[in-house]
């Protein structure tokens, strides 16, 4: 019989799994000059980060409707924007004009916030968005049987 306890995404979701930052449009990590990868700590969409930040977001929504007015374009990249700061628990190996970023609430923002980085949105949207990176890296086996890989 299968635990499905251990398929439980939430915990991970909020603590946060660390993401290697890759080269655009490839699975190349990006490294520093002494071979260290680049990585930004982020928390999934079943993480409580994520689901406080789709409320507020939706109540925004709802008033925006509630007096008749859509959101703009520029609205809704920043709503973008906010998820991705809301998602970010930490910064590994990374810095911004030689200085070092530390992870700083002010630092995520400027990181996210710059729209030439697109790329890196994208990377990020994706990783946030697959369950699978928040699964625990042991899973238990099915009882009655041996356990199985297909990899």
């Amino acid at each position: 019989m299968l635990d499905i306890s251990g398929f439980n995404t939430s915990r991970r979701a909020t603590q946060g799994v660390r993401m290697v930052i890759c080269r655009p449009g490839t699975t190349v990590p990006l490294k520093d000059k002494d071979g260290r990868e680049a990585a930004i700590i982020l928390r999934g969409r079943n993480g409580s980060q994520f689901r406080e930040k789709e409320r507020e977001l939706q109540e925004r929504a709802a008033t925006r409707r509630t007096v008749g007015v859509a959101a703009t374009a520029e609205e809704l990249a920043q709503e973008r924007i906010e998820y991705l700061i809301a998602c970010t628990a930490g910064l590994e190996n990374l810095s911004s004009g030689g200085t070092p970023l530390t992870g700083t609430p002010e630092e995520i923002a400027a990181l996210w916030g710059d729209l030439g980085h697109d790329w890196l949105h994208t990377q990020a949207e994706r990783f946030i968005l697959s369950d699978a990176n928040f699964l625990a890296s042991e899973l238990p086996a099915s009882s009655g049987g041996p356990s199985t890989s297909s990899g």
